[in-house]
């Protein structure tokens, strides 16, 4: 842990609003560099994007083959709302 460094970033926002782009020019940028413009030190990113992915297709695939989505109603909504606990919980385990 540094001082002059966030411990912690979260980039929350829609999806295709802009926060893989913030990922990728900070990932690119020199350590020194992104340490004196946004006190930011090595980046570990944790996207929630493929878990999400994975629920929806398996849900998909679910039916299509005549049986109960797991996850999200057919209009893409979670079923449960313990689901976004759930997925809180997936991400610790990254």
């Amino acid at each position: 842990m540094n001082s002059d460094t966030f411990d912690t970033l979260i980039l929350i926002g829609r999806p295709a609003s802009g926060k893989r782009e913030i990922i990728d020019y900070l990932s690119y940028l020199e350590a020194k560099e992104r340490r004196r413009r946004f006190h930011l030190g090595e980046l570990f990113v944790i996207d929630d994007f493929p878990m999400l992915w994975t629920w929806f297709e398996e849900d998909k695939l679910l039916s299509q083959m005549g049986k109960p989505r797991l996850h999200t109603d057919e209009q893409g909504y979670f079923k449960h709302d313990y689901l976004w606990d759930l997925l809180v919980r997936r991400m610790c385990l990254e």
